[in-house]
């Protein structure tokens, strides 16, 4: 029962941890997602992701 116990506890971790991911990509909080594939990672940029990006470059050329 105790392996029962851990393996429940375990899964209720994991899904904190997807529910609190979740919750972060909803509220704007993630800019961007890594996703491992065949040939290594592939970076997905959230809608707007580039835009708060091409603000800080701009701004940085701006302080010239």
């Amino acid at each position: 029962m105790n392996r029962r116990t851990n393996s429940l506890s375990e899964l209720r971790a994991r899904l904190a941890e997807a529910e609190k991911t979740l919750r972060a990509i909803r509220s704007g909080g993630v800019d961007a997602v890594v996703v491992a594939g065949r040939h290594g990672p592939h970076v997905f940029t959230l809608q707007g992701a580039e835009h708060a990006y091409r603000v800080l470059i701009e701004s940085m050329n701006e302080g010239r």
